[in-house]
């Protein structure tokens, strides 16, 4: 059964489809990659290469859709399994590869994996096992404020429900509206900085830990 196929307004929620992979890729570089010294293309890259490095992990997947065009996606891990998808890990590292041929592409890689080891020290730092995690959560910023990003949060909560699953974590930053996150009830249990730096650009940002401590 679909977990999470429904429709509220305009807005479609169902599960993910490869056809999703471009567009997705579309909307994770437009959020995440649009102020970076990156060609199109390389954007393009890297934004396809982050997206399904988390799919190739996730056990749940919603998709937000309006007129058929995707406009959100929430990925989570369901931690009690062990989940990995190769054809997406094969299209990540392909994707990545090709992103990275320039300096500044290369430096964007550098820069996602130090967070990636951030991340892990305040995992470690919290001292918690969790049930699940949350991977991505991205909605088209042209679209907030129609409530997508708490409908693909719901029917994640109903999946933990179903397989018996209480306590998840996610990671976020500054770039990021994490507010939400406290406005869904979840509490901040970590924090550290960090400059990200593509070719000659800094910038400084804050990383967070959120926790459902359930």
């Amino acid at each position: 059964m679909d977990r999470c196929k429904s429709r509220e307004h305009a807005v479609t929620y169902r599960s993910l489809s490869d056809k999703d992979i471009d567009p997705l890729s579309c909307l994770v570089a437009k959020t995440w990659l649009e102020d970076d010294p990156l060609s199109r293309s390389e954007a393009l890259a890297l934004a396809k290469g982050y997206l399904t490095r988390e799919l190739a992990s996730s056990d749940y997947v919603c998709v937000a859709e309006i007129d058929g065009r995707p406009v959100g996606i929430l990925a989570a891990r369901d931690l009690k399994k062990h989940t990995s998808r190769m054809h997406y890990w094969r299209m990540a590292l392909h994707a990545l590869m090709r992103g990275a041929l320039s300096r500044a592409g290369f430096d964007d890689v550098v820069q996602f994996i130090k967070t990636e080891r951030l991340d892990e020290r305040m995992l470690k730092a919290s001292g918690r096992k969790f049930d699940a995690s949350i991977a991505l959560l991205a909605v088209d910023r042209d679209e907030k404020g129609m409530g997508i990003g708490g409908s693909l949060h719901n029917p994640f909560l109903d999946y933990l429900r179903q397989m018996n699953r209480r306590s998840f974590y996610l990671f976020t930053d500054s770039y990021c509206d994490y507010r939400f996150y406290e406005h869904k009830g979840l509490t901040c249990i970590g924090k550290e900085g960090f400059l990200w730096t593509t070719g000659d650009k800094a910038e400084s940002s804050e990383f967070y830990m959120y926790a459902n401590l359930a």
